[in-house]
């Protein structure tokens, strides 16, 4: 099984773990760090939508709901 890194802050690894639950979207890791910890990318490939997440939100709980929000906007869901 493979080991996913889990997000410091507890509201915006919730997000993730529920926007994760739908397999149209997955989870991409930086190879170094800095303000961005990872991205959401949408399974429409090349031109599709990616959400980045941040590694130190100013609110997390903001900040997970705009995660959540921003993924249910994806327009290429068929």
């Amino acid at each position: 099984p493979i080991m996913r890194a889990r997000h410091p802050k507890k509201d915006v690894a919730g997000a993730i773990a529920l926007i994760l639950r739908d397999h149209w979207w997955r989870l991409e890791l930086p190879r170094k760090q800095g303000h961005v910890w990872g991205d959401l990318r949408c399974g429409h490939g090349r031109g599709g939508c990616i959400v980045r997440i941040h590694s130190t939100p100013q609110s997390p709980s903001a900040h997970a709901k705009h995660l959540v929000a921003s993924t249910r906007r994806c327009p290429h869901r068929g």
